[in-house]
C-alpha cells in the first residue's frame, strides 16, 4: 500500500498536484491506476458518459506476468490517459493528491491496493458492487454500483452531491491505516502468537516430565 510519500516536505495543494501532471484543476478527478488487465474492468470507462464536472484520469503499466493484459485506447471526452507507465513513490503520491476519488470498476477482487492508497490520501471511491468494496461502502467510505456504464456515471453524480460526507469519513478512517499503527498491531499479534507457542511448549514439556516420572 502506498502511504503519502515521505519525500514530500508538505502535502501539495490540489492545484499544485494537478499542475505537475498538466491536469485540469476546474473539475473533480476520478483516478484509475494500476496494471492494465481485464480484471480492472476499464472497459466500463470506455463506454460510460463522464459527468461534466468530472474527468477520469488513467495511468497504467504493463503487467508482464499476466496473460490478460489489454491494450485498449481509453482516451476520449472526459477521460485522460497519462501514459506515464510506472511511477516512483513521490510522483504516485502527488497523482493521488491531484485526484478527488478512485474509480474501481473491477470484474473481480480479493483486495485493492488502489482503494487503500486512495484512503491514505483522503479519497473516497466508486466501485463495482462486489464483496470487498461492499464492505467499505457500508462504512460510507465510498459508493458501490452495478458494473454498468450508466451506473458508474450516476454514481459519480451521487458522489458529487455527498462528497463532503464521504471525505469526512475517509479522513477519520485513514488514521487507522498509517504504517506505524499497522506495524504496532502486527507486533502485538506476533507477540501473542509467540507467547502462545511458548506456553504450549512449556505445557508439553511439563507433561512429558510427569509421564517420565511415572
Amino acid at each position: 500500500m502506498t502511504q503519502p510519500s515521505s519525500k514530500l516536505a508538505l502535502q501539495p495543494k490540489k492545484e499544485e498536484a494537478c499542475s505537475r501532471f498538466k491536469l485540469p484543476n476546474i473539475k473533480r478527478i476520478a483516478l484509475a491506476i494500476g496494471f492494465r488487465t481485464v480484471t480492472k474492468g476499464w472497459d466500463i470507462i470506455k463506454k460510460m458518459k463522464v459527468p461534466e464536472d468530472w474527468v477520469i484520469v488513467i495511468n497504467s503499466s504493463k503487467n508482464d506476468y499476466s496473460r490478460d493484459s489489454i491494450n485498449v485506447q481509453l482516451e476520449k471526452d472526459g477521460v485522460i490517459d497519462l501514459h506515464k507507465d510506472f511511477l516512483e513513490e513521490e510522483d504516485l503520491s502527488v497523482l493521488f493528491y491531484a485526484a478527488d476519488a478512485t474509480i474501481l470498476p473491477y470484474t473481480v477482487s480479493s483486495s485493492s491496493g488502489v482503494m487503500f492508497d486512495g484512503f491514505s490520501h483522503g479519497l473516497p471511491f466508486i466501485s463495482s458492487d462486489i464483496g470487498l468494496f461492499r464492505e467499505f461502502s457500508s462504512k460510507d467510505l465510498g459508493i458501490t454500483v452495478e458494473r454498468r456504464p450508466d451506473e458508474f456515471s450516476n454514481g459519480l453524480i451521487t458522489l458529487t452531491k455527498e462528497y463532503g460526507n464521504y471525505q469526512k469519513n475517509v479522513d477519520k478512517f485513514k488514521d487507522q491505516i498509517i504504517w506505524d499503527l499497522i506495524a504496532t498491531q502486527h507486533i502485538k499479534i506476533y507477540r501473542r502468537i509467540l507467547s502462545n507457542e511458548v506456553a504450549l511448549v512449556v505445557r508439553s514439556s511439563n507433561s512429558t516430565s510427569v509421564c517420565g516420572a511415572a
